[in-house]
């Protein structure tokens, strides 16, 4: 006997609002001088500063930005964009030549306790240790690897505290049959838990890895481009 109610998504204004905020509270903080004047001083080489409007939006040309994916939520976002765009043209391109895409999840268990630096750094040198070595190489081989994108996407929750996990977009010569996914799968998650293991880490085998051959859900998380704080290779 009461209404529920869903809470709108906020606007695209509203967006742009949320990042300069944070933009700020992030310049009083980091010691890198490029982010702490980042849109708040003229270019190099630039004589001054120019508003340049649409018929919805209106912009400063001219100002210096710190292109620092890592420290600035603003050109995070730029950054992340431009990225998300450049992979999902790559994608659209590879798939007219005959290549096929699959995404890769890997994540580490995490409680409350655990440092994110800590968490991140473990993930680093496990996805290293993954494709190392002839049984790193060889599970390459069979998927006939060509190329990949590697994201990692970091979340927070009140009882599990920092996730950190890697989404990896891989590019494939030919498509895999159901009965090779299987036994890839199969392959995949024992090497990744053993490659945790090696630097004192673990996950589950359900959870620690998963590969997805759903194109739309890759194109869906490509737009999600805040996410992306990627390498090509």
């Amino acid at each position: 006997l009461g209404n529920t109610t869903k809470s709108a998504s906020p606007s695209s204004q509203e967006r742009k609002s949320a990042r300069y905020d944070l933009q700020y509270h992030a310049q009083q903080l980091t010691p890198a001088h490029r982010v702490r004047i980042c849109h708040k001083a003229i270019a190099h080489g630039r004589d001054g500063v120019e508003i340049r409007r649409t018929e919805e939006t209106a912009r400063f040309n001219g100002l210096m930005t710190c292109s620092n994916v890592w420290a600035c939520p603003v050109c995070m976002s730029r950054i992340n964009a431009q990225r998300a765009e450049a992979l999902k043209n790559g994608l659209v391109n590879a798939g007219f030549l005959g290549y096929h895409a699959y995404m890769l999840t890997l994540t580490i268990r995490h409680d409350r306790t655990d440092q994110l630096a800590d968490l991140i750094d473990a993930l680093t040198r496990a996805y290293r240790y993954m494709w190392s070595g002839k049984t790193g190489q060889a599970i390459k081989r069979a998927l006939n690897w060509q190329g990949s994108a590697r994201a990692l996407e970091i979340r927070r929750g009140n009882d599990a505290g920092w996730h950190p996990h890697f989404h990896i977009l891989i590019l494939t010569e030919s498509a895999l049959e159901s009965s090779q996914l299987y036994d890839l799968m199969h392959k995949i998650k024992n090497r990744w838990i053993q490659s945790l293991a090696h630097f004192g880490h673990d996950a589950t085998y359900e959870a620690g890895a998963d590969l997805s051959t759903n194109t739309a859900h890759i194109f869906n998380y490509l737009t999600k481009s805040d996410k992306l704080a990627h390498e090509l290779t």
